[in-house]
């Protein structure tokens, strides 16, 4: 007798003696159900709940170098989700063509998660984002949310050049600074 039979033959059943196996049968079908498609009720499918948001400041002062943490609100709804992936990105939608290997993976713990970049981070040149994208063992849900990358950076100087009356502006990324004989001042923009 196949499962369906059975279920119909214990719900049609009169007899209160069956009506103890109806329960039995009817939790038994729900737990194999929701076992065979995953166990959380995931499915075989991506998920379909995106982070909310993500943020990040960028405390490095170098030039094409970062480092700060980046933060990432959570989806609003992730019994989908069992992970965060952090991608460098080429645009606020693009993975970044040059390096579209994870930068970090951050677990679902309920709250807002942080990836952390340490000091003298490279910047790949031409990611202009980071991407965050919910996924979980079957894959990764097609769009996720981004940040512009804003590089912290001090390109110029300013050098009072005594007796003149001009002041000098150097750009820093070429870490090098011409001077004559006696410069005094220097102010730096932030």
């Amino acid at each position: 007798m196949d499962g369906t039979s059975l279920f119909r033959n214990l719900a049609g059943s009169r007899s209160e003696a069956a009506r103890p196996f109806l329960f039995w049968f009817i939790h038994l079908s729900v737990f194999i159900s929701v076992a065979a498609c995953g166990g959380s009720g995931g499915g075989s499918v991506v998920p379909v709940n995106a982070a909310v948001g993500v943020a990040f400041t960028d405390i490095d002062r170098n030039l094409g170098q970062i480092e700060g943490d980046s933060s990432f609100t959570p989806a609003a709804v992730e019994n989908d989700v069992t992970e965060y992936r952090l991608y460098w990105g080429q645009d606020a939608d693009t993975r970044f063509a040059g390096n579209d290997t994870v930068i970090d993976t951050v677990l679902v713990n309920g709250g807002t998660a942080f990836a952390a970049f340490p000091a003298d981070t490279t910047l790949p040149a031409g990611a202009s984002h980071l991407l965050v994208f919910t996924a979980n063992a079957n894959g990764e849900l097609a769009t996720g949310v981004s940040v512009p990358i804003v590089d912290l950076v001090l390109p110029f100087a300013y050098v009072a050049n005594n007796g003149a009356n001009t002041v000098s502006v150097i750009d820093t990324s070429t870490n090098t600074v011409p001077v004559g004989t006696g410069p005094v001042g220097i102010a730096i923009t932030p």
